[in-house]
């Protein structure tokens, strides 16, 4: 990813003191009278990741972004390609930075 790229990506996304990730969206959804305009994913803890594959596919993964956000499989399934492949990168980011290098899972 080259600079230009990162500083927009840290732009969309924020990550508060207390771990809670806001990912603006670039196109947002609009769900019956709804109009979702960000999506706030809550860490993930252990209890969200037991069932979690060791490799996870971008279902799994969206799955989880769904428990962690509050915001149905059914409002994430509208997302914009652009949007939904930022959020799978998004929560990637979060689910590697929870191991420190040289721990194992």
């Amino acid at each position: 990813m080259h600079a230009k790229e990162t500083k927009k990506v840290q732009r969309e996304t924020s990550e508060s003191m207390s771990g809670v990730t806001t990912y603006v969206l670039k196109k947002p959804i609009k769900f019956g009278e709804e109009i979702i305009e960000k999506i706030v994913i809550q860490p993930p803890k252990a209890k969200h990741l037991r069932k979690m594959p060791l490799q996870p596919s971008p279902d799994d993964i969206m799955n989880l972004i769904s428990v962690l956000s509050g915001t149905s499989s059914a409002e994430l399934g509208e997302l914009e390609s652009v949007d939904y492949y930022e959020l799978l990168n998004c929560m990637g980011k979060l689910l590697a930075d929870g191991l420190e290098i040289g721990e194992k899972a």
